[in-house]
């Protein structure tokens, strides 16, 4: 009687897992399609008219917005990458009949973790945005050199 409740209790921690991953995967390919569309919808009209301008300096704000993008688009990227590496991890795992089910306490726990790693991860774009944002400022403010003009022909 022992052997058939440690089994039945191994049966109920493998189709907790199994509906955890399996939920956590789903959850985190919701919050990747998130990250990746913000990340590439984020430029508005406005920054993509001043980006056609010609100017002699840079414009602040199209800075931030292309900083936002490209750390929104990092971070879908990697929770994709996650989701996917759950997907493929479930799929390698050998099926039986009995882990069809659906486990509840799986399920909640797929979601609750995927929620945190989705709050992480928005509370982390502004950082990476703001790293971007520096770096490209810096690149900016670098005078860029002067290629020297060969000697004996004309001006255009």
């Amino acid at each position: 009687m022992a052997r058939v409740g440690k089994t039945h209790q191994r049966r109920t921690q493998e189709g907790v897992l199994r509906t955890f991953i399996q939920v956590t995967s789903l959850v985190l390919t919701l919050e990747a399609a998130f990250f990746l569309a913000r990340g590439n919808l984020g430029l508005s009209a406005e920054n993509i008219a001043e980006l056609g301008k010609m100017k002699l300096d840079y414009n602040a704000d199209v800075i931030w917005s292309l900083s936002e993008q490209r750390a929104d688009t990092w971070i879908g990227v990697v929770l994709l990458l996650m989701a996917f590496s759950l997907q493929m991890a479930n799929t390698l795992w050998q099926v039986r009949w009995v882990d069809f089910a659906v486990s509840k306490r799986g399920a909640v726990l797929g979601v609750i973790v995927s929620a945190v790693i989705g709050v992480g991860a928005y509370a982390l774009s502004p950082d990476l945005a703001k790293r971007t944002e520096a770096r490209v400022k810096q690149i900016l403010e670098v005078p860029a050199p002067t290629a020297p003009k060969p000697s004996g022909q004309p001006l255009k």
